[in-house]
C-alpha cells in the first residue's frame, strides 16, 4: 500500500477565469509525446481486426490486428477528437474542436482518410464549431452534432459532398448535445446538457421532455430500432424510450447494488446483451436478456472509461483515461490492456473550481517534468446563477487544463454551491449536499475516497486550510 502526500495550495499561485479557455496549438513534439497518455474518447471496430481510436491533443490510434498491435497516426492537430467512424477498410472520418480565447467561440474540426488511417488530412473550409459526435452513411453524406454556434443555433449540421461543406438545420432547440444515435440523416435522437433531448425527423428537431433530475443528465445514448433507445448517465442513470424520444422512463429492471455510484458514460447493445461503462471503470454492467437483469464485469483497471463497442456478443472494446485500450473475446467476463499511457496518476489536483487551479503547476510538472497528472474539480455554481448556466463551461475547464498539460481532467455533479453572496459557513455549505438522508459531508468523503482509488496518486494537490473563513469551500475540501 502505497502513501499519498497532501500539498495545500497557496492563493498568490491561482490563476483568474479569464485565462482557463484553450486555442489550437501547433502540433510540436512535446504534443506528440503527450499523446501517450492523452484519454481516448471514441472507438470504431469495422470488425473484429480493423479498428481505431481517438482522443486528446489530436491522437488517432489505429489497429489491423484486432489490437493486437496499436499504431499512432499523425492527424496533424493538437486539439480534442471525440469522434471517429468508418464505412469501409479505407474510408473514414474524425472530428472534434477546439476553444477560441476570450471570444469562447468554439471552431469544430473534421479529418478525413482514404487509406485506412494511415494519414489524415483536414477539412478546412468548414465553419462547423466543436463537434461531439460524427457519422457518415455513405461517402457523400454525414451529420455532425455538438455546440451551437451564433449562425447554427441547433448544433446539428449535415453534408452531402463527403464533409466539404455543412448545412445547419434549423430549431428552436438549442443545446450542447453530447451524444446522439443516428440511423440517417433524417433519424434519430439527440441529449444534451441539463437533460435537454431531441427528436431528428425529416431534418427538423423536436423536443423531448426533459430525462434525469436537477443534477443528472445523460452523457450517451444507444439505438435499438426506430422507436425503442436506451440512454445513460451521472449518478448510475439508466432510462428507456418506446416513442422515438417522445417520453422517457427509468429502466425498469433492477440494477446489482452500487451502480447509483457510478457515473455512466458509455452503452453498448448487440442482440440480447448490453454492457455499460463510465467511471469508475474498474467495473461495466453486463445484461444478457436485454436488461431484465444485470450483473458486474471486472475490467482490471480503475481509470473512468469513456466508449465501448462489440462487434459480436463475445469480442469489444472499451477506451479511455491515460490513453487506456481493453479488450474482450469472451463478451467481457474477461479483459485485458491492450495499450495505455499509465495505470494510475502521479499528481491528483482536487480543488472547488477550476479557476482556482494553478496552470503554471500543471505546466511544470506534467508538461515539463512528464508526470501524470489529473484535475478534479468539485463545486457547480450552474443551478441558482443563471449567468452561470454555461452549458460549454466545463469543457472549456477541460481544454484548458489538458493544453496546460493535464492528463485528465473532469469534474463532479453532486455539489451544488449556493450563491456566493449568502456567505455560508463550512457547515452550512455541505449541509446543502446532503441526500436520500446522507450527510452532506459523508457524500463528499465518499466521493473522494473514489476518486483516490480510481488514480491511486503519489500526490494529492488541493485548497491550503482556511479556518478564518476566506475560502469556505476549499476549506471544507481540505479537511
Amino acid at each position: 500500500m502505497h502513501r499519498t502526500a497532501v500539498v495545500g495550495l497557496s492563493c498568490s499561485l491561482f490563476l483568474s477565469a479569464a485565462s482557463l479557455c484553450s486555442a489550437q496549438a501547433p502540433v510540436t513534439p512535446l504534443v506528440i509525446g503527450q499523446r501517450e497518455d492523452a484519454a481516448i474518447n471514441d472507438v470504431y471496430f469495422l470488425d473484429a481486426r480493423h479498428g481505431w481510436a481517438v482522443g486528446e491533443r489530436g491522437a488517432i490510434w489505429r489497429t489491423d490486428d484486432g489490437g493486437l498491435r496499436w499504431s499512432q497516426s499523425e492527424s496533424g492537430v493538437s486539439c480534442g477528437l471525440s469522434s471517429v467512424c468508418f464505412l469501409d477498410e479505407q474510408r473514414g472520418w474524425a472530428a472534434g474542436g477546439w476553444t477560441e480565447p476570450y471570444t469562447h467561440l468554439s471552431h469544430g474540426v473534421v479529418l478525413t482518410t482514404d487509406d485506412g488511417g494511415h494519414s489524415w488530412q483536414a477539412l478546412n473550409r468548414t465553419l462547423l464549431p466543436a463537434v461531439r459526435q460524427i457519422q457518415f452513411f455513405s461517402p457523400t453524406r454525414g451529420i455532425a452534432v455538438g455546440r451551437t454556434s451564433p449562425h447554427a443555433a441547433a448544433g446539428v449540421f449535415v453534408t452531402d459532398d463527403g464533409g466539404r461543406s455543412w448545412s445547419p438545420l434549423s430549431s428552436d432547440v438549442r443545446s450542447t448535445w453530447l451524444a446522439a444515435g443516428l440511423t440517417s440523416t433524417d433519424s434519430g435522437l439527440l441529449v444534451g446538457c441539463d437533460g435537454v433531448n431531441a427528436t431528428l425527423a425529416g431534418r427538423s428537431l423536436r423536443h423531448g421532455k426533459p430525462v434525469g433530475d436537477r443534477l443528472r443528465g445523460l452523457t450517451a445514448v444507444k439505438l435499438i430500432d426506430q422507436r425503442q433507445a436506451w440512454g445513460v448517465g451521472e449518478g448510475g442513470l439508466l432510462v428507456q424510450t418506446t416513442d422515438a424520444g417522445k417520453t422517457w422512463q427509468t429502466h425498469a429492471g433492477r440494477l446489482p447494488a452500487g451502480a447509483e455510484a457510478c457515473d455512466f458514460a458509455a452503452i453498448e447493445i448487440v442482440g440480447d446483451h448490453v454492457w455499460i461503462a463510465g467511471s469508475p471503470g474498474s467495473r461495466l454492467l453486463h445484461s444478457t436478456d436485454r436488461g431484465k437483469t444485470f450483473h458486474w464485469q471486472s475490467s482490471g483497471q480503475s481509470v473512468p472509461l469513456r466508449a465501448i463497442q462489440f462487434v459480436d456478443p463475445r469480442r469489444g472494446w472499451a477506451v479511455g483515461g491515460l490513453g487506456t485500450i481493453l479488450a474482450t473475446s469472451d463478451g467481457g467476463v474477461n479483459w485485458r490492456r491492450q495499450r495505455g499511457g499509465g495505470e494510475r496518476a502521479a499528481w491528483l489536483a482536487v480543488v472547488d473550481r477550476a479557476d482556482r487551479l494553478p496552470l503554471e503547476m500543471i505546466a511544470q510538472l506534467s508538461a515539463g517534468e512528464g508526470y501524470l497528472g489529473v484535475v478534479h474539480t468539485i463545486v457547480r455554481d450552474d443551478l441558482e446563477v443563471p449567468e452561470a448556466a454555461d452549458p460549454n463551461r466545463r469543457q472549456r475547464e477541460r481544454e484548458a487544463l489538458i493544453a496546460a498539460g493535464a492528463s485528465h481532467a473532469d469534474a463532479a455533479w453532486q455539489f451544488p454551491a449556493r450563491q456566493p453572496g449568502l456567505r455560508l459557513s463550512p457547515e452550512r455549505i455541505v449541509d446543502v449536499w446532503k441526500a436520500d438522508g446522507q450527510p452532506g459531508a459523508a457524500r463528499l468523503e465518499e466521493h473522494l475516497v473514489r476518486q483516490l482509488r480510481i488514480w491511486q496518486p503519489q500526490v494529492v494537490v488541493t485548497h491550503a486550510a482556511s479556518p478564518r473563513g476566506e475560502n469556505p469551500l476549499g476549506h471544507v475540501i481540505n479537511q
